[in-house]
C-alpha cells in the first residue's frame, strides 16, 4: 500500500476547552452535539464534547472551527474517508 504524502500543514488550538480550530482537514464524517469526526493528512481527528457547534467547515482550504465544550480530542491512524452507510446506499 502507498502511504499517503502529507500535503498541508496541519495545526490544532484548543482554548479555555471552549473553542478548536483545526487546519490540514482534507474531509468530515460526521458531526453533531456531542462529537466531530474529521480526516487530516495525519489521520482521523476525534473530538468529543458537548454543545459543539461547528462554525467553519472548508475542506477546500483544511479549515475547521467549532466551539462548545470540549471534552477529548483523539488522533487515530485511519488517513482515508471510508465510505459510510448513506455513501453506499445512494451511489
Amino acid at each position: 500500500m502507498d502511504e499517503k504524502k502529507v500535503t498541508m500543514p496541519h495545526s490544532l488550538i484548543i482554548e479555555s476547552r471552549k473553542s478548536i480550530s483545526v487546519t490540514g482537514v482534507t474531509g468530515a464524517d460526521n458531526f453533531n452535539d456531542e462529537e466531530i469526526t474529521l480526516y487530516t493528512c495525519w489521520g482521523q481527528l476525534c473530538i468529543k464534547g458537548e454543545n459543539l457547534q461547528l462554525s467553519v467547515l472548508n475542506t477546500d482550504s483544511g479549515d475547521v472551527s467549532a466551539s462548545g465544550k470540549i471534552n477529548s480530542v483523539v488522533y487515530s491512524e485511519r488517513l482515508e474517508k471510508h465510505p459510510g452507510f448513506f455513501s453506499r446506499g445512494f451511489k
